[in-house]
């Protein structure tokens, strides 16, 4: 729903940031690096001590009504996007197909009403169009996809509908840090983000708005001498994502029994056993415990329906045609909308003072 949406995004930020503050605080990981994916962009720059009010940006966001009228909710860039391009019956899916990547490019190849969304590895990506478009890409790679209800309209072109407001809102006073911050919206492939105001807007507006290449980024990070990895997004999907990119790298998700997580990260050298030894060691009679492993086990990938249904079929609320503009929004550009671009670089990085780490933080949207 409208505010579901909203409700959602800003959960998976304080989701974030207080696993993050866990393991840098209670643990006492230090960042080296931290490289944010999707929602994670802007959490790495709260995180880094870059951006220093997330409280404001909170009640900006609300009063902006971007999530609820414009990116997610009524999806109102959607429809100024479609109508710009003489589509304004479309309405708009996402959805998750795993494939190898040279097939899902060329089953995207070619249309201006699909788009590839986000790379999340080197057989697996989310993508988003018109509904129609979007069940044509799916029966093309062998007619099985996971739809995504009500997810934002990021990583798209249809942000240029938007793009003024949508760069003003994280317009913000930033500071100095001493940890390296990735960004997906820096360069042609993605990098690292001078974390300036006006950098740090132009990279939130530039990754929303062109193809997220998760894989990409974790590599650009790998190769900067990165090997340990910690996932502090919601779910634990990027440490599943690093771990198929990057099979030789130490990943370890931030998620389940906070002392089966401080005792993952001492066996790794991360922390010091000692401190945290007195908490595990074990009793002269069985403890009355649920064990929870330290992070959670590989997501399984659903077994193909036995019939074809359509991506509105599979949603929960099926999607419904989007209503006609009568004008488009000042900001839109109609002779400038572009399909997606060439997929750009994602991934985070947590590290110690001893030994770097990485933490990629994410939002659920593919």
């Amino acid at each position: 729903g409208t505010a579901g949406c909203e409700r959602d995004l800003f959960s998976a930020s304080a989701d974030m940031q207080a696993r993050y503050g866990f393991v840098s605080d209670v643990a006492g990981v230090r960042a080296a690096h931290l490289v944010g994916v999707s929602l994670g962009e802007s959490n790495a720059l709260v995180a880094a001590g870059v951006w220093r009010d997330p409280a404001a940006l909170f009640d900006e966001t609300i009063a902006s009504r971007l999530v609820v009228d414009d990116v997610a909710g009524a999806k109102n860039a959607v429809r100024a996007f479609w109508a710009a391009r003489g589509k304004p019956d479309l309405s708009w899916a996402t959805v998750v197909v795993r494939a190898p990547r040279a097939k899902i490019e060329g089953a995207v190849h070619g249309r201006d009403d699909v788009f590839v969304t986000m790379w999340h590895a080197d057989d697996e990506g989310g993508g988003a169009g018109g509904d129609d478009a979007v069940d044509a890409v799916v029966d093309a790679l062998g007619g099985f996809g996971v739809p995504i209800a009500d997810a934002p309209a990021v990583h798209s072109p249809a942000i240029g509908a938007v793009a003024a407001r949508y760069r003003a809102l994280h317009l913000r006073q930033s500071f100095d840090t001493d940890v390296t911050v990735w960004s997906n919206g820096v360069g042609a492939h993605g990098g690292r983000l001078t974390t300036t105001s006006e950098a740090c807007a132009d990279a939130i507006l530039t990754q929303a708005s062109r193809t997220v290449d998760v894989p990409a980024l974790l590599r650009q990070v790998w190769g900067a001498g990165v090997r340990t990895f910690l996932d502090v997004s919601p779910r634990g999907l990027l440490a599943q994502w690093t771990k198929r990119v990057l099979p030789e790298a130490t990943v370890i998700a931030v998620d389940g029994a906070p002392l089966a997580v401080v005792k993952r990260l001492a066996e790794v050298g991360l922390v010091d056993e000692a401190r945290f030894a007195r908490f595990w060691k074990e009793r002269s009679e069985p403890a009355r415990a649920l064990k929870v492993p330290a992070h959670r086990p590989p997501q399984p990938w659903p077994a193909p329906p036995a019939e074809k249904t359509t991506m509105s079929q599979k949603m929960a609320k099926p999607t419904k045609k989007l209503p006609k503009l009568t004008h488009l929004p000042p900001e839109l550009p109609a002779n400038t909308l572009r399909p997606a671009a060439t997929p750009v670089t994602a991934a985070t990085t947590l590290a110690p003072r001893t030994a770097p780490a990485v933490a990629p933080m994410t939002a659920s949207a593919p």
